[in-house]
């Protein structure tokens, strides 16, 4: 699929691998493979750069499963899924304008691991990205707990608490807007979270980059867009 994706969003073919697997795998799969990639110089920082403004979106799995759950319509998970490969897409297409790049990069000498040490490294790998998704999650589900009391204790609109909720943490925000009975504006909202994924994921994926390789202010704005 890598020339498939090369031609639409102008990529190369090992940049391609990056943003199959965020498209399929959700964050921070997509985000992790393109470090990997540009610490490894297999593609060029403006590649990087543009990759990083749209392959990092939910998995099939969240939206499709746990959102289609929540709202008790799988259809609208499906529906939201689309939309969200559909306006990742723009921006990948847009961003070809923005960034223009040479697809060349150095040679990677070829490299021969044993099995068992691929395989203790591949589940090292997982497991601290699972910790550190966990981590976030559950601190920005903390503070999320003391601004909806905060919301409550001074009588605010509950669109604010919703807002609020998805602006921190994606899923704790879906949760709140398939419960606060706004009609179709908690459908809005649910669409509005699935596309900026909230400060937590941001965290996530910002903490994969040990290098400061990832233009934080853009990638953010990239992301509310």
């Amino acid at each position: 699929l890598g020339k498939i994706i090369s031609l639409v969003f102008g990529t190369s073919t090992e940049g391609s691998f990056s943003v199959l697997l965020g498209f399929l795998c959700g964050f921070p799969i997509g985000a992790k493979i393109a470090v990997k990639l540009y610490s490894e110089n297999r593609i060029s920082y403006k590649e990087f750069c543009h990759i990083m403004s749209f392959c990092n979106i939910p998995s099939p799995a969240f939206l499709c499963g746990s959102v289609g759950v929540m709202f008790n319509n799988r259809a609208f998970g499906v529906i939201l899924l689309v939309c969200v490969i559909i306006s990742s897409c723009i921006m990948g297409i847009i961003g070809r304008v923005f960034y223009r790049y040479d697809k060349k990069c150095s040679p990677v000498s070829a490299t021969e691991s044993k099995v068992c040490t691929a395989f203790t490294d591949a589940v090292k790998s997982s497991a601290s990205v699972m910790l550190c998704v966990c981590g976030y999650v559950v601190f920005f589900s903390v503070i999320i707990g003391y601004v909806t009391a905060l919301c409550d204790r001074l009588n605010l609109p509950r669109f604010i608490s919703v807002i609020l909720s998805g602006f921190f943490e994606i899923s704790n925000g879906m949760s709140s807007a398939s419960v606060s009975g706004l009609g179709i504006f908690s459908l809005v909202l649910a669409g509005f979270f699935a596309g900026f994924s909230g400060l937590s994921v941001i965290f996530q994926i910002i903490s994969l980059d040990s290098k400061d390789y990832i233009p934080k202010k853009v990638f953010i704005l990239q992301k509310l867009l």
